[in-house]
């Protein structure tokens, strides 16, 4: 017959084997929180990064347009020369 004590004592060992599998378990999944945490972090602070560059780019092309629109020939300016083409 199987005495009480050596019963509860395989009972305490399962337990405490199930609770270290348990802590294991949760630490895993905590690591594996915190490294996909810093990846998305470091993948922002790439995004804005290039956020930021091409805010410039865009402000640049925006001066570089102005510019250009500055240089162009009224309908008015434009009539003498249309003039002699049609002539032509």
């Amino acid at each position: 017959m199987i005495q009480p004590d050596a019963v509860a004592e395989k009972v305490a060992m399962w337990e405490k084997h199930g609770q270290t599998i348990m802590l294991a378990v949760i630490t895993g999944v905590l690591a594996f929180s915190a490294k996909t945490l810093w990846d998305s972090n470091a993948i922002q602070a790439t995004m804005v990064a290039r956020i930021d560059s091409l805010t410039n780019q865009v402000a640049k092309l925006e001066g570089a347009v102005s510019a250009m629109q500055q240089q162009y020939v009224t309908r008015s300016e434009f009539a003498v020369h249309e003039q002699r083409i049609q002539a032509a």
